[in-house]
């Protein structure tokens, strides 16, 4: 009598469901190029269907494989991707080419909130970025536009069968689907084994807007924007890193025993504080919270006012990527009176305006706390902080530049318009 072994079918359709997979990867990468574009996503539509033959062809070794298995065909019968995704294979293998296009829109974004958008059209990817200006309504073209305002082209691929879905998305719910299966199959069989299997999805295949996107200046054309990369933490820097801050372990104390958002908001302004009389200066940092456990660090490089308003909302994009449920940014400042602060409403464009070190935070209940000091330098040594003075903080008081995170987790001010149409009273500056 034959053996049975689980392990088997396990491992033979990982292996094809990873080749569907690195199928997907190729088309991303080749998002702006059309032939190795729609050549690799078919090749990601064929290779899913055959994940399915490839495990049934295993199905020798899997016990009451047909009850199994039987519940997630019956589920799939109902779900409108997973159809396409099978017809979609069958188009392509006996018909040739899917009849998939390119569409695009325009975003214009000069704030943290909002944007003006077109429809998405596969007209717009016939037009030049010089069309696509002279189109902009110019009630629009307002100081803040002009001045600090990006020019967003943000390209999608759709199937005519499928016209309401971006392809690689319906592909990773396909690719998730799949996971979700074999994650059945582990469980179901008890499977036992040295091997590692990964069943969770990949968080680049649910990409931020960034990679299918360009970015123009509205103020002189050129071409802008960024991207995302993520590393891992080399330990022996790390080791060095706790060495040299080794003073910070306090403030690090009090943020792993707070017992509510506020308290581990200011607990990380002490360390923030401690960071910047060692060094002289602080990078941007954005932490990322599940809870009061930071499950990702960024450190964004921001050259002017417009990145920033797209880096934000990108970053608020990736909190909720991550799962994550509060945001801790940590920066430096400038600093003016009101009655410094010229027309454009800026601090950093005023004459006569301070250094100052401070944290913003915000999470998904609605809480917003932000904490500031002012830094004073050394006469002579300009870089070396000399005092930085009382921390004055704020809780519960909107700060628009979290608002991005707000609106992701849906707990945005009910008086939203009122708050602005005041800023706009007091600053003179339209949003």
């Amino acid at each position: 009598m034959e053996k049975h072994d689980p392990k088997i079918a396990l491992r033979n359709t990982f292996i094809r469901l990873g080749r569907m997979k690195r199928h997907w990867e190729k088309a991303a990468a080749a998002y702006f190029d059309p032939d190795d574009f729609i050549a690799e996503m078919q090749a990601s539509i064929t290779t899913a269907r055959t994940v399915t033959f490839v495990l049934q062809s295993n199905k020798k070794h899997l016990p009451d494989f047909e009850n199994w298995y039987g519940s997630f065909q019956e589920k799939w019968k109902t779900d409108p991707i997973m159809k396409w995704a099978v017809n979609a294979r069958n188009s392509i293998v006996k018909r040739g080419d899917l009849e998939t296009e390119s569409e695009a829109r325009v975003l214009i974004i000069a704030s943290y909130l909002g944007a003006a958008e077109s429809k998405w059209s596969a007209n717009i990817t016939l037009l030049s970025l010089s069309d696509i200006v002279r189109n902009i309504p110019k009630k629009l073209l307002i100081p803040q536009v002009i001045n600090h305002g990006t020019l967003v082209l943000e390209r999608r691929w759709i199937d005519q069968e499928l016209p309401e879905i971006e392809v690689l998305e319906a592909l990773t719910h396909v690719y998730s689907q799949f996971l979700d299966l074999l994650k059945s199959l582990f469980k179901h069989y008890d499977i036992e084994t040295d091997e590692k299997f990964d069943f969770n999805l990949p968080e680049y295949m649910s990409p931020l807007v960034q990679d299918r996107a360009v970015y123009f200046s509205i103020k002189d054309g050129r071409r802008t924007g960024y991207r995302t990369n993520v590393t891992k933490m080399d330990p022996l820097l790390n080791s060095k890193i706790k060495r040299k801050y080794r003073s910070t372990s306090g403030a690090w104390r009090l943020f792993n025993r707070a017992t509510n958002f506020e308290e581990a908001c200011a607990a990380m302004f002490k360390v923030a504080r401690a960071v910047m009389k060692k060094d002289g200066y602080h990078l941007p940092i954005t932490l990322f919270l599940s809870g009061n456990d930071i499950v990702q660090i960024a450190s964004p490089e921001i050259p002017d006012r417009a990145s920033k308003y797209l880096i934000q909302r990108e970053m608020a994009k990736l909190a909720y990527l991550l799962k994550s449920d509060g945001v801790i940014m940590i920066g430096e400042v400038w600093r003016a009176s009101f009655e410094d602060t010229p027309a454009s409403g800026y601090a950093a464009e005023a004459e006569n305006r301070s250094e100052g070190i401070t944290l913003n935070g915000a999470n998904s209940s609605g809480e917003c706390h932000m904490f500031e000091a002012k830094i004073e330098r050394g006469l002579v040594n300009k870089r070396k902080v000399r005092h930085i003075g009382e921390t004055n903080s704020m809780s519960n008081n909107f700060q628009f530049i979290m608002a991005p995170y707000q609106e992701i987790w849906g707990c945005l001010p009910n008086n939203l318009e009122d708050i602005i149409a005041d800023f706009e009273k007091q600053t003179g500056v339209t949003l």
